[in-house]
């Protein structure tokens, strides 16, 4: 049977207020950046459940007495490369009092090693990445149970 023909026709509009738009945005967006780390995630999965598979392998032939020692070089190795940083930091600091010291009165002396680390201002670039390593490196790195528990059952 046919249908009649539309004399009328009836719609809803929607207004949006400007808060609302905003609203509107932060969830489109916030939506469309959970559907990319959902794909994301199923990327990477597999690349996970392998290396979950080759920590247990790890694990297995090494001994948790030998991957200790391994995060315990690999601590040992962070403060090394960070007093390495700190005294070439002291050198350039040395090197440009040498440079400087004809505007300097004669007895100037540049500041001890102690001197210069109390004096000199850390970056807080520097805060920062000492901060990460206090508070995240050195628990991942002295905690590798629960760092192989985390990529075992990493969904």
């Amino acid at each position: 049977m046919p249908k009649k023909k539309v004399d009328v026709q009836q719609g809803i509009r929607f207004e949006l207020q400007e808060s609302e738009r905003n609203a509107l945005k932060l969830y489109t967006a916030s939506t469309a950046f959970r559907n990319v780390g959902v794909g994301v995630g199923a990327v990477l999965k597999p690349i996970a459940d392998n290396f979950a598979v080759l920590m247990a392998a790890w694990l297995a032939k090494e001994g948790m007495e030998g991957i200790q020692g391994t995060v315990e070089q690999w601590h040992i190795n962070a403060e090394v490369n960070k007093q390495a940083a700190w005294d070439a930091e002291y050198q350039e600091y040395i090197d440009k009092w040498e440079i400087g010291k004809s505007n300097m009165t004669d007895s100037s002396q540049p500041w001890t090693y102690e001197q210069w680390e109390q004096n000199s201002g850390v970056s807080t670039g520097q805060k920062r990445a000492d901060w990460w390593q206090e508070k995240v490196g050195k628990p991942l790195r002295n905690g590798i149970g629960t760092v192989v528990n985390w990529v075992i059952f990493w969904d």
